[in-house]
């Protein structure tokens, strides 16, 4: 352990038992199905939009294309395969800027 203050205790990431890593896991999860969601609403809304004929299918098209080759990606590499304490903190910094 690091240190302590009133609301927290700051780990050493060395020091993390298999027990907090499995829950980081868990969270950084949950974290990763939320962004997701909400990028895929996004999605979603142009295909309600082209439904109304408010936009055409070539911009459903580049909503898709620009889904699968950036914020896909992006949010994978954000969630998958990170070190447990930068999922932490980035749990964190999202956490308060939401």
């Amino acid at each position: 352990m690091i240190g302590t203050s009133l609301y927290h205790t700051v780990v050493d990431p060395m020091e993390i038992t298999k027990s907090q890593k499995r829950h980081l896991r868990e969270l950084a999860s949950i974290a990763y199905e939320r962004d997701l969601s909400r990028c895929l609403n996004e999605v979603k809304n142009s295909f309600d939009k082209w439904e109304n004929n408010e936009i055409t299918a070539w911009d459903v098209n580049d909503k898709i294309h620009q889904f699968h080759n950036d914020i896909a990606r992006e949010l994978y590499k954000s969630y998958v395969g990170i070190n447990n304490s930068i999922i932490g903190c980035n749990l964190w910094y999202t956490a308060r800027c939401n």
